[in-house]
């Protein structure tokens, strides 16, 4: 008998696909290695570490400028309100300078009054409130330290769980409060990237 011609139907192009999306489910298996969740642990605190240390050394390359340090400066002007004002224009350009060294890289454990005072010179008790909340409450008390600040640590905002047991079994004025907050801070930063994105395709 002769062979049959074609290709045979064992082959593996014949053999229906899943679906592409189906694809998704085999990340729970990954994530259920613990030899991967140990590696991207450890992973997770040597850049914290790494953060830390960098921090560390440039932060103690900065001090805080003194305004009177900039009166021997510009001293080919002659005096007057042009060599006041450059002086003053390199003062504030220097002061502002260390003060976003002070907010990544400063200690995170203690204040300091001069960030404090320079933060809240910056955004006054308007504009950095809202409804009575101050919006970056440890920077107007003067705490710095972004990328010095241990994972465990840092502020990530409310919990997702919590807020979600609000909304089913909270009071009414909870469910406003989870409402607004994530009306007025989540929503902004699921929008703007999505408004960046579609904007080339209509301009």
């Amino acid at each position: 008998m002769a062979e049959e011609r074609g290709a045979s139907r064992e082959y593996p192009a014949w053999r229906p696909k899943p679906a592409a999306w189906t694809k998704l489910f085999g990340t729970f298996l990954v994530a259920l290695d613990p030899f991967k969740l140990l590696a991207a642990a450890a992973g997770i605190l040597a850049t914290a570490l790494g953060w830390w240390l960098i921090s560390l050394v440039f932060y103690s390359a900065w001090t805080l400028p003194k305004e009177s340090e900039y009166d021997t400066k510009f001293t080919d002007k002659p005096e007057g309100a042009e060599r006041t004002a450059l002086q003053m224009g390199a003062y504030q350009k220097d002061l502002a300078t260390w003060a976003m060294i002070h907010e990544l890289a400063g200690p995170s454990d203690r204040s300091n009054p001069d960030y404090a005072k320079y933060y809240q010179a910056k955004y006054p008790t308007t504009e950095r409130q809202r409804d009575g909340v101050a919006i970056n409450r440890r920077a107007a008390e003067g705490f710095g330290g972004k990328y010095r600040t241990m994972p465990w640590a840092e502020n990530r905002g409310p919990n997702p769980f919590l807020m979600s047991k609000t909304l089913v079994t909270g009071t009414g004025e909870d469910r406003k409060e989870v409402l607004t907050w994530f009306g007025s801070n989540q929503v902004p930063n699921l929008v703007e990237p999505l408004v960046k994105f579609m904007t080339p395709v209509f301009y």
